[in-house]
């Protein structure tokens, strides 16, 4: 049997697994503070991280690889999937049913999106941050997810 503390918000949290690969989920820790974000021609921009969020996102889901290559077709970049630390910090933990700001992300999909950050422990798997509560964790690259670009 195998433990391993993750935090969740302000708590730390042990889980066990049994049997199987460990797969760790937890919130991030993001809230949105008036005046960070600025609606500009190329999307969202972020003043805190200087990161420049898609507006609107694909309504598509894509496989881990096709979200990459979706990302990096896009005019006006050049435009990626964004690490998971970079994802998370759209999320807002004062929300749910999208946890991320509804002013400068009218409309944010409540669903799981692929972060470009692979889940090492097992390959074939990478994170995604899912949106209806802002919790993250990894699925196969395999699965259909939402995508929302940066750069």
């Amino acid at each position: 049997m195998r433990t391993k503390g993750l935090r969740v918000g302000p708590v730390l949290v042990s889980l066990v697994a049994l049997a199987g690969p460990l797969i760790v989920a937890r919130r991030g820790a993001a809230d949105a503070p008036p005046g960070r974000y600025l609606v500009v021609s190329a999307g969202v921009y972020d003043t805190e991280t200087k990161l420049t969020w898609e507006q609107p996102p694909t309504s598509l889901s894509y496989s881990w690889a096709n979200a990459g290559a979706y990302c990096a077709q896009l005019t006006g970049g050049p435009w990626r999937l964004p690490s998971m630390q970079e994802l998370q910090t759209l999320v807002d933990d004062s929300r749910t049913n999208p946890a991320i700001d509804p002013t400068f992300f009218p409309g944010a999909p409540a669903a799981f999106t692929w972060t470009a950050s692979p889940y090492v422990p097992t390959p074939g798997n990478a994170w995604y941050v899912y949106f209806y509560s802002g919790f993250t964790a990894s699925a196969l690259t395999s699965t259909p997810y939402h995508v929302r670009c940066v750069h």
